[in-house]
């Protein structure tokens, strides 16, 4: 249903709103644009509050609502534009705003003296993108970052709009690894220095991967703002953001200039509060990211199938990934040197990529799993040789087997010794066998012979 909850600001949801109290949206990088809604509902009206959960709620602010006023320059008609797919403004006339549009994620009610209020909570289509969490490899290292990203997000069902890393090609693989498609695109967003942005226009999963480009808009008046000041990553030099306040709506993205210095909105935060709206902006003269998140692979292993070999590097097609290659990169093998134990896997064995630090491109092969899938273990260790014969280094055993026909175990409580022809125990001195139980088997007769 759609409601008008002030001049100029209707809203459109399943919501039998009577009047709104306030709200406040709120739009930055590397964030889900939020919508917080207090209000009166009109109680001839049934609903379920139940059935509000993940429904839809739009709000838009009419023609003529986005005036001009001293903050945002004088004399200005407000100019309307939406931003193409290659990133250019294409002008239009004026018409309505959507402010947001979202889904509600969380709604509660309360009643008193025969009123009924809601509190609702509303995040944009991309926190559709952050419920699952998914583990794949990208191996196609000649991909570009974008494409890396648009390939993750639109796996899980979004799309994306890239202007950044639409030059820059992987060089080494990337993995997401328990990570929901917006975590992982932001991630790989904030390793470029840029950040991804949801979209709030149309209600899908939708996002900008890099800073959105804008149009331009009227400069700020410098007469009433807020400046802040903070330290950027490691070295970087200390970054200054300015806050200043307008009855006009602009997006993260546009362009103006602030003090004589050329500047771009960064955050957007709207309030209205007795039918009045104003817009707080934060504006910067570029954006980087307060902190780059780190991956979770420093120690880690992945398991996987050797594909290839060529040059002392592997090909391999990881468990994640379902035992499918995901691309043509080789991974470098580093055996612990000195020991035979680790020769050069073939195509077909069980390996195990290892990542020394957080950052998954540093992976590496370094050790090949036993083919017991009951002793899949980092600590096994297993020589087959390509004439039949196998040495195991188990833990709590060791095996010796020769072409699958003579075998020999020694354990921690136990000695095994097998084959299908003859056995000869012979030594120099006494042939001695002591031990709780001593068990001799063959299908032919068994000779003891003492000289």
């Amino acid at each position: 249903m759609e409601i008008r909850i002030a001049e100029h600001i209707r809203i459109i949801a399943d919501i039998p709103l009577l009047h709104a109290e306030r709200f406040e949206m709120h739009w930055k990088p590397d964030g889900h644009a939020s919508l917080s809604l207090e209000g009166y509902i009109n109680t001839r009206i049934a609903y379920q509050i139940e059935t509000l959960y993940n429904s839809k709620i739009t709000l838009i602010l009419e023609k003529g609502g986005d005036r001009t006023d001293e903050t945002a320059g004088e004399g200005r008609m407000a100019e309307k534009s939406e931003r193409a797919g290659d990133g250019r403004t294409a002008p239009r006339e004026e018409a309505d705003e959507i402010l947001f549009c979202g889904y509600v994620a969380r709604a509660e009610r309360s009643r008193a003296a025969g009123t009924e209020t809601i509190s609702l909570y509303a995040l944009s289509g991309s926190y559709l993108l952050d419920q699952k969490e998914d583990s794949r490899s990208f191996q196609s290292v000649g991909n570009t970052w974008a494409e890396t990203a648009r390939e993750a997000v639109e796996a899980a069902g979004g799309r994306v709009i890239c202007t950044a890393g639409k030059e820059e090609t992987l060089g080494r693989p990337l993995i997401q690894l328990g990570e929901t498609a917006w975590a992982f695109a932001g991630r790989l967003a904030g390793q470029l220095g840029t950040c991804v942005i949801p979209d709030i226009v149309t209600g899908g999963l939708n996002l900008w991967f890099g800073m959105r480009k804008g149009r331009e808009i009227p400069d700020f008046s410098p007469e009433q703002y807020t400046l802040s000041l903070r330290h950027g990553l490691s070295s970087a030099p200390c970054e200054i953001c300015w806050r200043a306040e307008s009855r006009s709506f602009y997006k993260i993205g546009d362009q103006t200039s602030f003090m004589g210095e050329p500047a771009i909105i960064t955050e957007v935060r709207a309030c209205m509060e007795q039918g009045g709206l104003m817009f707080t902006y934060a504006l910067q003269k570029s954006y980087r990211p307060k902190h780059v998140i780190q991956g979770r692979f420093a120690g880690l292993g992945l398991a996987g199938t050797v594909v290839d070999t060529k040059d002392e590097r592997i090909r391999i097609a990881l468990d994640i990934d379902r035992n499918v290659p995901t691309g043509d990169y080789y991974y470098p093998w580093y055996p612990n040197t000195g020991n035979a134990l680790y020769a050069m896997p073939e195509a077909g064995a069980r390996a195990v990529l290892y990542f020394p630090d957080g950052d998954e491109r540093n992976g590496f092969i370094s050790e090949c799993l036993p083919e017991n899938k009951e002793r899949d273990s980092h600590r096994d260790r297993c020589l087959a040789l390509e004439d039949g014969n196998l040495l195991q280094l188990f833990d709590g055993l060791v095996s010796f087997s020769r072409g699958g026909a003579s075998n020999a175990s020694l354990g921690d409580g136990s000695v095994s010794i097998g084959t299908s022809g003859e056995l000869l125990l012979s030594a120099q001195g006494r042939v001695r066998l002591k031990g709780k139980r001593i068990h001799v088997y063959s299908e032919d007769e068994i000779t003891v012979y003492k000289s």
